[in-house]
């Protein structure tokens, strides 16, 4: 076919059977220029091919060939159509302009085994409403079919209507602007966005520079759903709505869903819009060098859910909305390499693992900068968090460093934890909850503190603190090296070896910041006034004169137990004397 304008009404305007081979040549004939095929009314495409062979504009012309449907029958209509129960289809286009308007009129659909459909330097825009949660995709790939599409643009406007949507097929696309304008559909109690890629029933996807934008609530960027598999570089992922995360991979122990992202930008600016979100027990999401920033109340930078797998390496994360914590892993595994964390809102955690959850991080950064937003937290049964090499940062008031609740536990080794808010401790350990503080490779384990009231580390209520070569710093007012505060449950102090914990006051020497730390929180504050005036001012001198400016904890000598004797608490100067006092 030559240029010209080709219409048709209730029937297609050109149809190619198994073995025939149709070839547009826009730049052909007596009048050179652009070829239109236009389809109205019916559910017949303007490009139907079936196991022949197309070839549009395979010179690759100036002129461009349009596609037009503007079908208005439930079944819908498309712009190129390579239909089920035709096998070998192929399609290759250059400077295709693919409009679609009307119900289900997807802009491309590849359903025939076997068939090909190749677009180059082309658009696809469709704007039709939906039928149940389907809305009027831009390129629709089924089993055993593939689509490529290069140097392209795909804009849809209606409901659900989502860029390509994969189902079971292979895509290829690269350098590829997707946009999603379409509101989600509600069905079956159930709300359908429209995406920007959708991977889904062991579909394939490979995609390269180009963009994602999705405008609308649950609006994913891209997704990989069960047996599925998305590998993405370089492209820019934006999303505005609602739930409307940058990538998404969920699956199951059966049929998991994987995703491998290299250099993507991810930005994400609505409630619940997270940058990166795994699900299932074998799925797996994981980004190298790429970057990811979350505007939204409780957007958090990513999540690992209930047995995903994130895996973070030299990428950076930042995190703007309350409640948005850079990497909230609930029953899922986070491993973060060489990357940084940052978090500005109010109780925006750095990392923080619940549920079961594990997080490790290993030479990173971890920074927060709201009121009660921690940089470590493990809470819950089984929840762990482990830093190795690694910078933790808060200068929000009650920003704890690394905390534990609830039987969790955290272990930072080699790693520099420095809080500056008031109260916000260096180190957490409560309700049962484990804190190990232990020497790196290279690096010492070191906390300190500056705001008021912030201890270097806080025992309570059943928790435990182990350490080894750690230092502690305190050098805020009211603030403890090391306070333990009993309230139900008892706490624990187990093998602080050489760990100097500095006090609260630099005008303070050793011995009576010692005294402070322990005594005093092992028995009332009564009885601790009616000790301080029975020693004498000689006995006190001769302490100050004994112990240095800054009190080196070792074995037993932090630790507080109970005399076997009275029953209250007591606390030993000396290893010697606790094992003498056990003896009695």
């Amino acid at each position: 076919m030559q240029g010209g304008v080709l219409v048709q009404s209730g029937i297609w305007p050109v149809l190619v059977n198994s073995g025939a081979t149709a070839t547009f040549l826009p730049e052909a004939g007596a009048q050179p220029g652009n070829i239109t095929l236009n389809a109205n009314g019916s559910s017949y495409p303007p490009l139907d091919v079936r196991g022949g062979t197309a070839l549009i504009n395979p010179n690759q012309s100036a002129f461009d060939t349009i596609l037009n449907s503007n079908g208005t029958t439930a079944t819908g209509s498309y712009g190129i159509l390579a239909p089920f129960g035709y096998t070998g289809s192929t399609i290759e286009g250059y400077r295709v302009r693919i409009t679609t308007v009307g119900p289900l009129n997807y802009g491309v659909f590849a359903g025939g085994s076997g068939s090909r459909i190749t677009l180059r330097s082309s658009s696809i825009t469709t704007s039709g409403a939906n039928s149940n949660a389907n809305g009027a995709y831009g390129f629709l790939i089924y089993p055993n079919a593939t689509g490529e599409i290069y140097n392209s643009t795909i804009l849809t406007t209606g409901p659900a209507g989502s860029g390509v949507v994969v189902t079971g097929g292979g895509l290829t696309a690269e350098n590829v602007a997707i946009e999603t304008q379409g509101p989600a559909v509600l069905y079956n109690g159930y709300s359908y966005g429209a995406m920007g890629i959708n991977v889904q029933s062991g579909g394939v996807a490979t995609v390269t520079d180009g963009s994602v934008r999705t405008l609308q609530d649950y609006g994913v960027g891209m997704r990989a759903l069960s047996r599925s598999s998305l590998t993405a570089s370089g492209t820019v992922v934006t999303t505005d709505g609602a739930q409307a995360h940058g990538v998404y991979a969920a699956g199951s122990s059966s049929a998991a869903a994987t995703a491998s992202l290299t250099g993507l930008t991810i930005s994400t600016g609505g409630t619940h819009g997270y940058g990166l979100r795994v699900d299932g027990a074998g799925s797996t999401l994981g980004l190298v060098n790429g970057s990811i920033a979350t505007t939204g109340l409780y957007g958090h930078g990513a999540l690992p859910y209930v047995g995903g797998q994130l895996t973070l390496d030299g990428t950076g994360l930042v995190t703007a909305g309350t409640a948005a914590d850079g990497i909230y892993s609930y029953g899922g595994t986070a491993n973060v390499t060489d990357s940084s964390v940052g978090t500005t809102g109010q109780t925006s955690h750095g990392v923080n693992v619940t549920n079961g959850g594990a997080g490790d991080l290993v030479a990173s950064m971890v920074s927060t900068q709201g009121a009660g937003a921690f940089g470590l937290r493990a809470a819950g049964t089984g929840s762990a968090v482990s830093a190795t090499s690694t910078t933790v940062v808060t200068s929000g008031d009650d920003a704890v460093g690394v905390s534990a609740q609830d039987e969790a536990a955290a272990s930072i080794a080699g790693t520099a934890v420095t809080t500056t808010g008031a109260g916000a401790h260096g180190v957490l350990a409560v309700q049962s909850g484990l804190v190990e503080l232990l020497p790196g490779s290279t690096e010492a384990t070191v906390v300190d503190t500056t705001g008021a009231g912030a201890h270097g580390a806080l025992v309570e209520s059943g928790g435990t603190l182990n350490g080894t070569d750690a230092t502690i710093h305190a050098r805020g007012a009211g603030s403890d090296g090391l306070s333990l505060q009993e309230a139900t449950g008892g706490f624990r102090v187990d093998g602080l070896v050489n760990a100097p914990i500095a006090p609260a006051n630099p005008n303070e020497v050793g011995p009576t910041s010692s005294h402070r730390i322990c005594r005093r929180l092992s028995t009332p504050r009564r009885s601790r006034r009616r000790r301080s005036r029975r020693m004498s001012a000689s006995s006190r001198a001769s302490v100050r004169h004994r112990r240095p400016r800054w009190w080196t904890a070792r074995c037993d000598q932090m630790g507080a137990s109970r005399s076997p004797r009275s029953g209250r608490a007591t606390t030993y100067r000396s290893c010697e004397a606790r094992r003498a006092a056990l003896r009695v």
